[in-house]
């Protein structure tokens, strides 16, 4: 599944290739550092039972951020 292309969003890009490419090569394109650092929003997904991670950047933070979108 292909998450929707922001052509705003400065690391979009990187968790459309990471969905696409087999998992070995999928490991060399990391995720971005901050997306609020680069101006953008943070797109939540539930890691776990605790915390809330976003899918384009390294950020994780606890509660269920994903039920706010």
């Amino acid at each position: 599944m292909l998450f929707p292309f922001y052509w705003n969003h400065p690391y979009s890009w990187r968790t459309n290739l990471r969905c696409v490419l087999p998992r070995p090569l999928c490991l060399w394109v990391n995720k971005g550092e901050d997306c609020e650092e680069a101006g953008a929003n943070h797109v939540w997904y539930k890691q776990d039972d605790v915390y809330s991670a976003c899918y384009h950047c390294r950020a994780v933070r606890e509660g269920r951020l994903w039920q706010n979108q």
